[in-house]
């Protein structure tokens, strides 16, 4: 497989998890007794993970 398919399957992969993961954040805060404030956290630096993920690509190319 060339690089490009595989950096188009990663990100797809990538953005499902993301949204799996927004969908089940109101249910995690009420199992995990979170605040609002905790679960935006949990939020923004699942985000910029996902932001660093082809930064990291391009750097190991």
């Amino acid at each position: 497989m060339n690089r490009q398919l595989l950096l188009c399957i990663g990100r797809a992969g990538i953005c499902m998890g993301a949204m799996a993961f927004a969908g089940a954040l109101p249910a995690l805060r009420s199992v995990w007794h979170m605040d609002a404030t905790t679960a935006g956290t949990i939020q923004t630096a699942f985000s910029l993970s996902r932001l660093g993920a082809p930064c990291c690509f391009v750097a190991f190319r």
